[in-house]
């Protein structure tokens, strides 16, 4: 798939995220082709926020450090896999970090060189990450980026519709799946480009059947 999906690993606010919020996320924001997304594996060294904020405790931002293991975007902007970056998380977001853990990451890198990150953006456990969006990530996402998932959240997918030739309808109506990326498409499947008939289509079906 080309769209970043969710994926909060603890609540550091308890209140819940709105569906609305989610899918604007889901239909917004691209993960190989968005000029301004970074995406990395590493593994968090550090979540000491006191330390770590110029603001203090009560800055806005919560902050964490990872050791860039690998970068699949943004290597221009960010520095050779062994160094660390400093992630920082807008307060009120729900995302969390636990150190020692390997992660994939996206987010924006600041002026500062920090990687802002979102619930937004793309951030799961490293060992949740499959064979096939690992794929994607290394070789397919950023080929196809005249493609566009659109996404429904209807239990009846007969009520979800393509727009236009170059989507392709992601109809998730379980938000377990949707925050956790752990639906079928979202796993297995790819949205691809055709040149023979001009339009974009999953790589498989398997998913509608489902």
């Amino acid at each position: 798939m080309t769209r970043i999906v969710p994926f909060p690993l603890g609540a550091l606010n308890p209140a819940p995220v709105p569906l609305a919020t989610l899918s604007e996320c889901y239909i917004t924001i691209n993960v190989k082709c968005s000029f301004y997304i970074s995406v990395i594996h590493g593994t968090i060294s550090n979540t000491d926020v006191t330390k770590l904020s110029p603001g203090g405790p009560t800055s806005p931002k919560k902050f964490a450090k990872v050791i860039v293991e690998q970068i699949f975007k943004g290597a221009t902007d960010l520095p050779n896999p062994g160094s660390t970056v400093v992630i920082a998380i807008p307060d009120g977001q729900l995302l969390r970090f636990e150190k020692g853990k390997s992660y994939l990451i996206s987010g924006k890198i600041n002026k500062r060189g920090s990687l802002l990150s979102t619930d937004c953006d793309w951030n799961v456990l490293w060992n949740t990450v499959t064979k096939a969006q690992l794929w994607g990530l290394k070789y397919i996402y950023h080929r196809y980026c005249q493609c566009n998932i659109s996404y429904c959240g209807r239990k009846n997918a007969d009520d979800c519709f393509r727009n236009s030739n170059m989507d392709c309808v992601w109809n998730v109506d379980d938000i377990s799946h949707l925050m956790k990326r752990s639906d079928c498409h979202s796993t297995t499947n790819i949205c691809l480009y055709s040149v023979a008939s001009n339009e974009c289509h999953w790589r498989t079906p398997i998913c509608d059947s489902l």
